[in-house]
């Protein structure tokens, strides 16, 4: 059983300002289930280092034991005769020869929990290919390429004798309880075993990996935080049809084949059958919502078997104001007088760094031809607004001004003088 954090979020309409996304996970749960490992579908490409002692020839090179991954695997890929994608001969001591190898390449760090092996029947040897293996586990490659590996033993065993009579070869199963990621792994043969024909071999046909199995559920919550204050609050309630989804590819956005789900009625929403590892969770706001916290707009959940509490999501409404004019304030007296006409092209912008200047990301508006600018979809909080200088023109009222703005509040008649340079009035 694993516990993680249930996440809260509050949603708030989007608008001109980047608000800051809050997640503060509370009880993100995590509980065992039974079900199904996947199967890692891996390629002859996969196999990345081999030392096998019969590998000259291509009918037994190791790349062959991961060319039919997916249906039956029939003896006839077999000797006698074998075609171009036969199996693999490792063998433990043949003359002065060391031990033979090869390692898999995973292409990422992940949990194994689980080998399908099918080795083979051989008319000419009689059923060789009963030594003892072991597969051992490593986050880096050179460790598992050396003489003596260096990593994580994952199952010791020894196969069946060959199937002479069955066809397809069934799978012997083997079973990994260690639940930590590599990425690499490596076969070895290992005891010789007297059996007669071929006490020095394991006859490998083909190998299958799978990954660990669902054991997690993460879920949550997400709320309206009407006062866009980041954080849980009496009186918030969750909110319906939240779409929340696991960004699988960091893209920062929802793209087609990640895991969505949606919230219910009192907000509450799970990800059902996750397997251990780092899981990005983001959400698709709703209309008129922003998110108020963390500023990321999303959190990392790790799924462990351990209770990781924390992360919540907070949004909040996001129908807020802010209105003005740029006007040509003509006698410098800051405010607008008959005769005093608006300026249009300006750029009105919202100061997130609040240094006075602009810079990328800071959202903007141009002002109208008769001078006029608003930022609407904003949430509660203080705004630092300001206008881009000319050259040609000197300000006569503060050239930033700070504005409050409470939950849905609008800000009306923000003025921003300006007059040639060098005009006195």
């Amino acid at each position: 059983m694993s516990a993680f954090s249930v996440v809260r979020e509050h949603f708030a309409p989007a608008g001109p300002r980047k608000p800051s996304a809050a997640i503060t996970v509370e009880s993100l749960e995590s509980r065992c289930l039974m079900s199904g490992a996947p199967q890692i579908v891996l390629k002859p490409s996969n196999v990345v280092f081999d030392t096998g002692s019969y590998s000259s020839s291509i009918e037994w090179a190791a790349k062959n034991v991961l060319d039919t991954q997916t249906g039956p695997v029939h003896e006839t890929q077999q000797n006698p005769n074998p075609p171009a994608s036969s199996g693999f001969w490792i063998a433990t001591n043949v003359g002065s020869k060391v031990p033979d190898y090869f390692v898999i390449d995973l292409g990422k760090a992940q949990s194994v929990s689980a080998f399908d092996l099918f080795n083979s029947h051989n008319i000419i040897y009689n059923n060789v290919g009963t030594a003892k293996f072991k597969i051992t586990a490593s986050n880096s490659l050179s460790s598992l390429t050396a003489t003596v590996a260096n990593g994580t033993v994952l199952v010791t065993g020894q196969l069946a004798p060959g199937f002479s009579a069955v066809d397809p070869v069934p799978a012997q199963h083997f079973t990994s309880s260690n639940t930590a990621t590599f990425r690499y792994l490596r076969f070895d043969a290992i005891t010789p075993v007297a059996t007669a024909g071929g006490p020095n071999l394991v006859a490998l046909n083909e190998i299958r990996v799978f990954g660990a199995a669902p054991t997690a559920i993460i879920s949550g919550t997400v709320y309206n935080d009407t006062n866009a204050v980041g954080k849980l609050v009496p009186g918030e309630k969750g909110l319906a049809g939240v779409k929340m989804y696991i960004d699988a590819g960091n893209a920062g956005k929802y793209v087609t084949g990640d895991l969505t789900v949606t919230s219910d009625v009192n907000g509450h929403f799970s990800f059902p059958s996750v397997i251990p590892g780092t899981y990005r969770v983001r959400e698709i706001l709703p209309a008129n919502y922003a998110v108020t916290a963390p500023t990321a707009g999303y959190f990392d959940v790790v799924v462990t078997n351990a209770s990781k509490p924390g992360n919540l999501f907070f949004d909040a409404p996001a129908t807020a104001s802010i209105s003005g004019r740029v006007f040509n304030d003509w006698n410098g007296d800051k405010i607008i007088d008959k005769g005093e006409l608006g300026l249009g092209g300006w750029t009105v912008f919202i100061d997130l760094k609040g240094t006075g200047i602009y810079a990328n990301g800071d959202p903007t508006a141009m002002t109208a031809p008769d001078g006029t600018w608003s930022f609407t979809g904003l949430t509660a909080g203080t705004y630092k607004v300001a206008v881009k200088p000319f050259s040609f023109a000197s300000p006569t009222t503060p050239t930033e001004l700070t504005i409050k703005l409470t939950v849905g509040g609008k800000s009306t008649g923000t003025l921003f003088g300006e007059r040639a340079v060098g005009f006195t009035g």
